[in-house]
């Protein structure tokens, strides 16, 4: 008998930490916009960032060249992997 396995439907935060922010270190705007593009609106990543904090508890440091954002780190990654488990978006070890 095969396992069954529970299929869920990413939020556009919970892509955006998956395939960028999750690794812990610093990712530019390019680096996202290269990476999610086509799946993300580039204008509501400071949306997307929020929900990182307010959803996913997750820490984010801004990283800036001046005034202007230049990109995004990830500070406390085990908690928000902790969340990813919980929303069984990620195993664990």
């Amino acid at each position: 008998m095969s396992k069954k396995v529970k299929t869920v439907k990413l939020k556009t935060f919970e892509k955006l930490l998956v395939a960028c922010l999750i690794s812990g270190k610093p990712v530019t705007k390019q680096e996202i916009d290269s990476l999610l593009g086509n799946e993300i609106y580039m204008y509501r990543i400071s949306t997307y960032i929020w929900h990182i904090k307010t959803i996913a508890n997750g820490i984010v440091k801004v990283i800036k060249d001046g005034r202007k954002v230049s990109g995004y780190q990830l500070v406390n990654v085990d908690e928000v992997k902790q969340y990813l488990e919980r929303v069984y978006i990620v195993t664990g070890k």
